[in-house]
């Protein structure tokens, strides 16, 4: 911190876990004294939780160990070349901060989950549908509560819709006002039928203020379902907004 007050250095690249501190928590104080300065956050502690607490803070990367030297010193050139852009917001404090990674059995060293978990932390504050696929078992479900979990909307309810509410007639405004701002979360699309996917788009089209995160799974091939007639394009196109890939288990040893 004493040379980043003298101005020494065009980039930071800390551990989470040191002697005496940790790293997060020094990136507020980062952007405040040396605004738009890159930080690469290092870690050993592989989970979903520090990529998304990295992000929040602002880090301008995040790298897993082990990495290879060649992989940092890409990131690093990046960093230094990008490094013009305009700062993003940083908040006072990591968010996250009194979490514990062990509340989310997601976790994984391969470069498959590391991936995931970058995304995870790209999009649980953007305002998108978000699409999660991925072999029966894989966690699409821990993934969707990480997203709600760790987002601006935490505090908010996280509701999974039933096939049944979408059956009956005031199934869906049942479920928009038990959800409020919150999160509502489709599991399986494949299990609702043409009836009640159409009750989703219509309700999708027609979503209060403030609107709920939507969130919803498949373990199916949608784009088969599609082409069989058993699943409605538009309400394919509605929910897919953003699109994460969940790795089977056999690619996560």
């Amino acid at each position: 911190m004493r040379w980043i007050d003298e101005g020494l250095g065009d980039l930071v690249m800390s551990a989470v876990m040191m002697p005496d501190g940790n790293g997060l928590p020094a990136l507020p104080a980062i952007g405040r004294r040396r605004p738009g300065l890159p930080v690469i956050i290092i870690s050993a502690q592989n989970t979903i939780l520090t990529a998304i607490q990295a992000t929040e803070a602002a880090a301008w990367d995040y790298l897993p160990k082990p990495f290879d030297l060649p992989d940092l010193m890409k990131r690093s050139a990046r960093a230094l070349t990008e490094r013009a852009r305009p700062p993003q917001p940083r908040p006072a404090d990591p968010p996250g901060a009194e979490s514990d990674a062990g509340d989310l059995p997601l976790v994984g060293r391969t470069a498959a989950m590391q991936a995931l978990y970058r995304l995870v932390a790209r999009v649980m504050n953007v305002d998108l549908p978000v699409l999660i696929c991925g072999e029966s078992g894989s966690g699409k479900s821990l993934v969707a509560q990480a997203i709600h979990d760790f987002s601006d909307r935490r505090d908010l309810p996280l509701v999974t819709a039933q096939v049944s509410d979408m059956r009956a007639t005031d199934g869906p405004a049942a479920l928009l006002e038990r959800v409020r701002g919150g999160s509502l979360l489709f599991e399986e699309l494949a299990d609702y039928d043409d009836d009640a996917q159409g009750r989703i788009v219509r309700m999708l089209d027609a979503l209060p203020r403030p609107a709920p995160r939507i969130l919803a799974t498949s373990q199916t091939d949608l784009g088969e379902r599609m082409a069989a007639g058993e699943l409605r394009k538009d309400l394919y196109y509605r929910l897919s907004g953003v699109v994460l890939t969940v790795p089977p288990l056999r690619d996560r040893r």
